[in-house]
């Protein structure tokens, strides 16, 4: 056994009762680390309302005489309904708004007629198809036949939503049809 001076000797047991106490600290913080974090379900449960962003549309959300309807609007209801949660509707200006309003967290889900297509973006993730469209040309009948081929197009103005796949597939026609509007 070392003899230790009177000042060591204290240094030795200050510097035991530190040790001691970082173990301590230590063994309290464990917990808190090595929880898992909770998941965003759990999150929107915790919190006690779904956010759902939309677009006010007759095929989405829209309010009438007797409140909230709309097709999407009834799915997201229904959802939050079996969650046991509440439901907050928050309506977008543009289709194109809806992407990056989920990405920044606006909403947890959004409702509105979307397609896999429009998402350039990898951190969102689409659940099961639950409806397919497919896509159509309107026209207004009048003084110019049906359009069958997209020559026959040359005299109107083609319109498609902004923000959509729509809007770069017309992009790309109109470089092979220059007289295409």
């Amino acid at each position: 056994m070392v003899d230790l001076s009177p000042k060591q000797h204290k240094l030795q047991i200050l510097s035991g009762l530190l040790f001691a106490l970082l173990i301590f600290i230590a063994l309290l913080a464990i917990p808190l680390y090595s929880e898992q974090p909770q998941t965003q379900l759990q999150q929107i449960q915790q919190r006690g309302y779904l956010k759902v962003l939309t677009l006010n549309t007759a095929s989405t959300y829209y309010e009438d005489a007797n409140g909230p309807n709309g097709f999407e609007y009834h799915l997201a209801k229904l959802f939050a309904d079996h969650l046991g949660i509440g439901l907050k509707i928050i309506v977008l200006e543009e289709y194109a708004d809806i992407y990056p309003e989920l990405q920044f967290a606006t909403g947890d889900i959004a409702a509105a007629g979307l397609s896999q297509q429009d998402n350039h973006n990898p951190n969102i993730e689409f659940g099961p198809s639950y409806q397919q469209v497919s896509q159509q040309v309107i026209y207004r009948k009048g003084l110019e036949p049906r359009p069958k081929i997209l020559d026959d197009l040359q005299n109107g103005v083609l319109e498609v939503i902004k923000g959509t796949s729509h809007t770069h597939l017309l992009q790309e026609l109109q470089k092979q049809n220059p007289n295409l509007s």
